[in-house]
């Protein structure tokens, strides 16, 4: 077992876990089972099958060093409630982000119960290991996404201003797990089966639309009056942490001592700690609620969704196609890990589209934006496809993969074919449908015709997401990992495609007949890229 970095810096910190009577012997021997664990499990994952050394979610953060320079506009100036607010809320979005959709499974892994639980260890010292885990990658992100806005600060604004922007991240990372922790805890307290799960895939789906309402009022707290950013104060900023962490340096370098501003900068000092101090009171009854995970008291009532019967007729020719449809629907239901990761980019997507039309609403009115081309905007919502193409290829239960080799599958290719149309039908299609029954009350009826358009590119988009990340491999035959180097710029890629998708429809709304040969053009392209995509046979599982 390695010998990590982390573990030498963390030994610095032994007396203090000491102090906490925790045993820290064993809390070191853990965390290097764990980081071990880490870097062995990540290379399995790897879609081109490569063997590759060391850790790679280390290896991926690069991604977030490049997104770190959006925070460098913020960097200048002395309006820090306004700067310090918006880089707050990047750092904040990209942390929750992450954690509800990577780290939200390692703070509900059970698999401790057996190999840790059966050996003579104190719960302190296993329940404090798997929150150092957790915080040491939280940190590795925040260190990777601020360690340039961090110099730029030091040299730009001065040493307290370096001092306070690494404080507040501390109190930012720390914050976000504890609270994310406390909403579990509740979940856990009061339900119980497979009700549980299902209501902890709901409690990340509100804290998606939690964030992206949030986000949204932080950027309604501004106006510009005389080329001058003014911040109008309203009682709903109490609630949104980028205000409390900002505040501080208003008060500090500033020396605004408004009730306002100390109010805000109180906040940020007493709602980390405090959701500390709950973290720790709690714990052990969080653990041993944890136990409900294992219970398996499932009520199997076989309920054939009318809708996906429907859907597997339209979508597949014959019987083989259409039980392969079915078993990917299945499979999607049932992973838990899989609707921990997609449900909540996928909830986001919803928003994206009318996040767009609400900024203009800004500039101008309702009927400026009915009579606009805006909808074009729904080419947001496909940035999400990516993330399901990805997932797609992963399984809890991935070892069974075997079946594919021993079922009477006719053609191998038809797996992947019916998990694509599956993962369309099951994840795109209600979001297709809530778009535009949004974008119905928005714009006038007739602008819904372009969503056959929509339709179509969709549909490519999904099948070229699968192709560019996975390749050739089954689905549900590898298992869940950390956020891979290639998938992150993979991902890149098919972001700047969807982009490419929605500039050319926009183009071609100014030509006659530009928006049917558009569409003629796209169901051309669906054609050609799934007979090319599966012209030849699949690599044996």
């Amino acid at each position: 077992m390695n010998d990590f970095r982390t573990l030498k810096l963390l030994d610095r910190l032994e007396g203090v876990f000491r102090s906490m009577k925790i045993d820290y012997p064993v809390l070191r021997s853990i965390l290097g089972m764990k980081l071990t664990l880490d870097e062995r499990r990540v290379p399995t994952i790897l879609n081109d099958g490569k063997k590759r050394e060391g850790n790679q979610f280390i290896r991926s953060l690069w991604i977030y060093v490049l997104f770190s320079l959006l925070l460098l506009l913020f960097m200048w100036g002395d309006s820090y409630i306004y700067q310090m607010t918006f880089i707050f809320s990047i750092i904040i979005f990209f942390l929750m982000t992450t954690m509800i959709s990577d780290f939200s499974t390692v703070l509900l892994d059970v698999r401790d119960k057996v190999t840790l639980h059966t050996k003579p260890i104190d719960k302190r010292t296993i329940n404090a290991a798997k929150i150092i885990h957790i915080t040491i990658y939280m940190l590795f992100i925040v260190g990777a996404l601020t360690i340039i806005p961090l110099i730029v600060g030091l040299v730009n604004q001065g040493i307290i201003f370096f001092l306070l922007f690494l404080l507040q991240l501390i109190f930012i990372a720390l914050g976000i797990i504890m609270v994310t922790a406390l909403a579990h805890m509740l979940v856990l307290q009061f339900f119980d089966g497979e009700k549980l799960k299902d209501i902890i895939n709901y409690v990340q789906i509100l804290m998606t639309v939690g964030m992206v309402i949030g986000t949204q009022l932080v950027a309604r707290s501004f106006e510009f009056i005389n080329l001058d950013i003014v911040m109008q104060p309203h009682w709903w900023q109490f609630l949104l942490p980028p205000f409390w962490y900002s505040a501080w340096f208003e008060v500090v370098l500033n020396g605004s001592s408004t009730p306002f501003y100390v109010t805000l900068a109180g906040l940020g000092l007493i709602m980390p700690v405090l959701s500390m101090l709950l973290y720790v009171k709690f714990i052990s009854s969080f653990e041993r609620n944890m136990e409900k995970l294992l219970n398996s008291s499932q009520s199997k009532k076989k309920n054939r969704n009318l809708w996906y019967v429907w859907m597997g007729r339209i979508w597949n020719r014959n019987k083989e196609s259409k039980q392969l449809f079915h078993f990917a629907l299945t499979m999607m239901k049932n992973e838990r890990e899989f609707k921990l990761k997609v449900y909540p980019p996928m909830i986001f997507s919803v928003f994206i589209p009318f996040l767009f039309i609400l900024n203009q609403l800004q500039f101008g009115s309702l009927a400026d934006v009915r009579d606009s081309k805006y909808f074009v905007t729904f080419y947001g919502s496909l940035v999400f496809m990516s993330t399901v193409a990805q997932m797609l290829l992963s399984s809890e239960k991935y070892k069974g993969a075997w079946i594919y080799g021993i079922l009477p599958i006719s053609d191998r290719r038809n797996v992947t074919k019916a998990a694509i149309k599956a993962a369309y039908v099951q994840l795109y299609l209600p979001i297709f449908l809530l778009i535009g029954i949004g974008y119905s009350f928005l714009f006038p009826i007739h602008v819904l015709v372009q969503f056959l358009t929509l339709g179509l590119a969709s549909f490519l988009y999904t099948v070229v997401s699968y192709y560019v990340i996975n390749g050739k491999q089954l689905p549900f035959t590898q298992p869940f990992g950390v956020t891979q180097q290639d998938g992150t710029f993979k991902s890149i890629l098919l972001f700047i495609f969807a982009v490419i998708l929605g500039v050319i429809h926009y183009a071609v709304l100014h030509l006659p007949f530009g928006v049917l040969l558009y569409s003629i053009l796209l169901l051309i392209a669906n054609i050609v890229i799934w007979v090319k995509f599966f012209s030849k046979d699949f690599v044996k599982v």
